[in-house]
């Protein structure tokens, strides 16, 4: 049995996040979508300034900002509605067992058999396990009671979940 404990805190959120957008081939297709759209507004700024054009100027230099900090205010957004949700900052103690995830706080207790999770994603720090295409649920590594235990979970994933995919080797 490998036991962690999750504090549900903004962080936790936003770590999840980053690790759900990495995962995905379509972090590419935004990349480009970016790398495109700088490519276009940042000379279209600099020529509607050098024709005086000063208005327009600076909604194409803002454009560029949008490109830029979007998905930190995503992640913003994400955090402040998260704040209000019953479950922001308890502690979920998780077990991993043969038989599958059991986690539970103070508030709530949640079961679910290995036959909920679709799919694995490996981390350096950590694994998402899938439920569905959008719904899932961040273990980071530091989360582990035992650091010793990363092997045994990642053994316990491989063995119980068939769909696996390794952006990078767990760290042990």
């Amino acid at each position: 049995m490998v036991e962690a404990t999750i504090e549900y805190t903004a962080e936790y959120l936003t770590d999840a996040l980053r690790h759900y957008h990495r995962q995905g081939i379509v972090r590419y297709y935004f990349m480009a979508v970016k790398l495109l759209g700088l490519a276009f507004f940042i000379p279209q700024a600099l020529l509607l300034w050098q024709k005086g054009l000063y208005v327009s100027a600076a909604l194409s230099a803002g454009m560029v900002a949008v490109f830029f900090y979007m998905y930190r205010f995503v992640c913003w957004m994400a955090q402040w509605n998260f704040q209000r949700r019953p479950y922001f900052g308890q502690k979920l103690a998780v077990h991993f067992t043969a038989e599958g995830f059991h986690g539970w706080s103070k508030e709530w207790e949640i079961k679910l058999p290995w036959s909920a999770f679709q799919r694995v994603v490996h981390f350096r720090d950590g694994f998402l396990l899938f439920q569905g295409t959008k719904v899932f649920n961040w273990v980071p590594v530091t989360a582990l009671k035992n650091p010793a235990q990363v092997a045994e979970l990642e053994a316990l994933l491989r063995a119980q979940i068939k769909a696996h995919h390794v952006i990078a080797p767990c760290v042990r």
